[in-house]
C-alpha cells in the first residue's frame, strides 16, 4: 500500500488516500494483499465511532479514504535519534499510555486483535493518539453483517 494523495475540504480537514499500486510486486488477484486491505477497511469501519481510531470515509477494493495526520506518529514524538528518547515528565508519560491503553480496549471490544501494536501505529490526530493500520489484524467475532 501507498499514501497516495491527500486533499483538503472545504472545511479545511485532510484526508488521505491509501491504495493498493498495481505497478508494485504484486497483482491485483493477489487475495493475501486483497485480504489484509479489506481487513483494514473492515477494522476501521467496525471502529469508527472511537475517538482513539482514525476516521474512514470510504473505501473499495484497492484505496481507502481516512484522516491524515501531520503532526506524526508517537514513535517520532519520543525518539530524538537513534536510541535517544525525549524526556517527557512523568504526568505525559502517564497521559499517552492512557491514550494508548483506550485504543486498544476500544479494538479488543470490538471483537478485533490488531497483532502489530507498535509506536509508529499511534498517529497524532487533533491532540489524541489514535491507533491505524489494521491490515494484519484478526477478527475475533463477527459483526451484524458478517464481517
Amino acid at each position: 500500500r501507498d499514501v497516495f494523495s491527500y486533499s483538503q475540504l472545504f472545511d479545511g480537514s485532510k484526508m488521505v488516500m491509501k491504495e493498493l499500486r498495481f505497478e508494485y510486486d504484486h497483482e491485483f488477484d493477489d487475495e493475501s494483499r486483497l485480504e489484509s486491505h479489506r481487513r483494514d477497511a473492515v477494522a476501521m469501519g467496525r471502529l469508527t465511532n472511537s475517538k482513539h481510531i482514525p476516521n474512514i470515509y470510504a473505501s473499495c477494493a484497492n484505496a481507502q479514504i481516512v484522516d491524515v495526520s501531520p503532526d506524526g506518529d508517537l514513535e517520532q514524538h519520543v525518539l530524538i535519534e537513534g536510541d535517544h528518547y525525549k524526556n517527557y515528565t512523568s504526568v505525559q508519560k502517564l497521559a499517552i499510555a492512557v491514550q494508548v491503553a483506550e485504543a486498544i480496549a476500544d479494538v479488543h471490544d470490538a471483537g478485533i486483535s490488531h497483532t502489530d501494536i507498535a509506536p509508529k501505529q499511534f498517529l497524532l490526530l487533533d491532540g489524541r493518539y489514535q491507533l491505524s493500520d489494521f491490515n494484519r489484524c484478526r477478527f475475533l467475532k463477527e459483526d451484524d453483517n458478517g464481517n
